[in-house]
C-alpha cells in the first residue's frame, strides 16, 4: 500500500487577508494605490471646480462610479 501523496500546497493558508507577513506587501500596495487614486481624483475635481459630473466625464467613468470612489477614499462630503 502506497502512502497518500501530500500536496506541496498543504501548508499554505487560505488566500484571505489575515494581515500576516504574507499579505503585508499586498496591504502596502493597496494603500499606495489608494493614495494615487486620491491624488488623481483631487486633481480632476480641482480642475472641474469640484463638479463631480464633469470630473467623472473627464475620467470616462460613470457618475455613480465617481461617487463610489470618492466615498471609498474618504473624499466625499456625503
Amino acid at each position: 500500500m502506497t502512502p497518500p501523496i501530500k500536496s506541496q500546497n498543504a501548508n499554505l493558508q487560505p488566500s484571505g487577508r489575515d494581515n500576516g507577513p504574507r499579505n503585508h506587501g499586498i496591504d502596502l500596495l493597496d494603500e499606495h494605490m489608494d493614495e494615487i487614486e486620491k491624488d488623481i481624483l483631487r486633481n480632476i475635481l480641482e480642475k472641474t471646480c469640484w463638479n463631480k459630473t464633469e470630473a467623472a466625464k473627464s475620467l470616462s467613468i460613470s457618475f455613480r462610479s465617481m461617487r463610489y470612489r470618492l466615498k471609498k477614499l474618504g473624499l466625499s462630503d456625503d
